[in-house]
């Protein structure tokens, strides 16, 4: 996915990834940041995709975001309606975790 869009890109075009499955999203992410080096993710989802690892792959539709984080790509995310603790430890920090789980009265699983 990452070379596909990269080769569109250098030629002017503009790219555009439609799918139901979230892990095509780093590849073109990538290749995007690449050639626009300031720009920022905006996720539009209901839950975090922040996972490190999801039924036993790095790859998968819970870990996307995660992977693009680590490539250094700012985030910023619209909609989250729910997080694992390991989400919002990793998105928040565990003291912030922490302190959203009190105020919400919801723990973080």
């Amino acid at each position: 996915v990452e070379a596909v869009v990269s080769g569109h890109l250098a030629e002017g075009r503009m790219v555009v990834t439609v799918g139901g499955e979230h892990s095509i999203t780093a590849g073109a992410v990538t290749a995007y940041h690449r050639r626009h080096p300031g720009m920022t993710v905006v996720q539009l989802d209901a839950h975090g995709d922040l996972r490190d690892e999801y039924e036993e792959s790095r790859y998968n539709h819970a870990c996307v975001m995660r992977r693009v984080r680590e490539r250094g790509i700012p985030t910023l995310a619209v909609g989250i309606r729910s997080l694992s603790r390991e989400e919002g430890i990793h998105r928040l920090g565990a003291r912030r975790c922490h302190a959203v789980a009190q105020w919400t009265g919801r723990p973080t699983t």
